[in-house]
């Protein structure tokens, strides 16, 4: 090994349902896996590895964003040499579609935010479990992975087939903070590599805020369209006029979504967004209904015209921060 190239670094997410597959995929390279905690507390004193590369075993239920964010802050105060060259995600497909569905789940629970940011941020994705589903259901759960995360490499992996660290010759540290497909959306750059009819994603903008209790009666009924079809993922940027100087994130997934404090901009004379800017993604959506649901969700003219002064008065029922 050549102590004079940084270490070549590969965080692995496994979905609790997928560890048995992962395990037997990746052999004995398993037990010189270590934890997260121990290479973000290293600092520029890496873990001995025989190898120059380094496996990182990260939690199933911590988020993958800031993994990466702490690896990053890291080598930044450090003299860390190390490269990120890979982020691994192992999915079990059957517990995939249910979390991403809502759907009864066989084993325990899991967040279905914290799972769509383990596919977001990964550079490869790994499938398993697969050979026992429908193509009718396997097809459009492809392509769903390919629309959170359009530029991931896709792995179908078979029972007996091994599994290396696939890692990429330059760091892509700052390439996985923005690999999400709501980011890719939002910036108009929205490429999916797998495509399926019953698949899609719209982007959704509106300038006026919405409105905090008719916001809270759908998002407590859901997206649901009466054909059948179901939002999976939607994120990016809002206001509420109870709120109206501050931008707020959303973060929704499955059955869980997040409205948190982005910014505050009292102090500050350029806002981060102007009303709502939101990427969708789900099966078999009416997407002209979804809108016009979200319409109904923000201020009527009226309300409009009583000014941010007044919106504070306004009734919010959605939880605060």
């Amino acid at each position: 090994m050549n102590t004079t190239e940084p270490v070549k670094v590969h965080l692995f997410f496994t979905q609790h349902a997928a560890t048995d597959a992962f395990q037997r995929a990746l052999g004995t390279a398993t037990n010189r896996m270590i934890d997260c905690s121990a290479l973000l507390s290293a600092g520029p004193a890496l873990p001995n590895s025989a190898t120059p590369d380094l496996l990182v075993r990260c939690s199933p239920d911590t988020d993958a964003q800031r993994i990466v964010s702490e690896f990053e802050s890291a080598r930044r105060h450090s003299e860390m040499r190390a490269d990120l060259a890979s982020v691994i995600t192992t999915l079990d497909a059957d517990s995939t579609a249910r979390t991403l569905l809502g759907r009864p789940h066989l084993g325990a629970p899991e967040s279905p935010v914290t799972l769509a940011a383990h596919i977001e941020h990964a550079s490869t994705l790994v499938l398993t479990g697969w050979g026992s589903m429908e193509p009718t259901d396997l097809h459009p759960l492809v392509a769903l992975l390919g629309h959170l995360n359009p530029t991931a490499t896709l792995v179908l992996l078979g029972p007996q087939a091994p599994l290396g660290p696939l890692g990429h010759p330059t760091d892509i540290a700052a390439v996985t903070l923005n690999r999400p497909g709501w980011i890719h959306l939002l910036g108009d750059a929205f490429s999916p590599r797998v495509a399926h009819d019953r698949v899609q994603a719209f982007r959704y903008q509106n300038f006026r805020p919405f409105h905090p209790d008719r916001l809270a009666a759908i998002l407590g009924g859901g997206f649901d369209c009466d054909s059948g079809g179901r939002v999976i993922r939607s994120a990016g940027f809002c206001r509420l006029a109870s709120r109206p100087h501050t931008t707020i994130l959303w973060d929704h997934c499955g059955t869980e979504i997040g409205l948190g404090r982005l910014r505050t901009e009292d102090h500050s004379p350029e806002p981060l967004t102007f009303g709502q800017d939101i990427a969708f993604f789900g099966i078999d959506l009416d997407i002209p209904r979804t809108i016009t649901m979200l319409d109904e969700c923000t201020l009527d003219d009226d309300e409009f015209l009583l000014g941010p002064d007044n919106w504070t008065q306004i009734p919010d029922p959605l939880p605060r921060w």
